[in-house]
């Protein structure tokens, strides 16, 4: 039988890794709102919720997962290493011209984008969402 860490019936990945008690005066803040704004990024953007989807690593510490609902793509990097460049031609999707827009950092349009540390980007079309 398969058990995986996080699912609904085993204990929660950040509880197991002491990040977020079931105590509310000693939750962490960040990381609270960091989940709040990926929720309302997802309600916002159709290709968090749907679409096709391919998934490619870009280097050992880093994942482009790429959801392509019709017309809107959009691009999601996970890094877990200690920092990433990431450049528009990695995403393998847009023309060369493609704009995006950082829905979570507010990083220029173009790229190359950073992550400093573990952390990810979520990058629409420009025009697309666009917060």
């Amino acid at each position: 039988m398969l058990n995986l860490l996080g699912s609904h019936d085993t204990e929660r990945v950040l509880t197991r890794h002491g990040a977020m008690p079931w105590q509310e005066e000693r939750w962490d803040p960040a990381i609270l709102t960091h989940i709040r704004e990926l929720g309302r990024l997802r309600s916002q953007i159709p290709a968090l919720r749907r679409g096709e989807q391919s998934v490619r690593a870009l280097d050992a510490d880093t994942v482009l997962i790429v959801r392509e609902p019709p017309g809107e793509p959009t691009a999601v990097v996970v890094h877990r290493g200690s920092g990433v460049s990431v450049d528009r031609r990695s995403l393998g999707v847009g023309g060369p011209d493609a704009r995006w827009a950082d829905e979570l950092g507010g990083q220029d349009g173009r790229g190359p984008w950073k992550i400093e540390g573990p952390g990810s980007l979520i990058l629409t079309p420009d025009g697309g969402n666009g917060q």
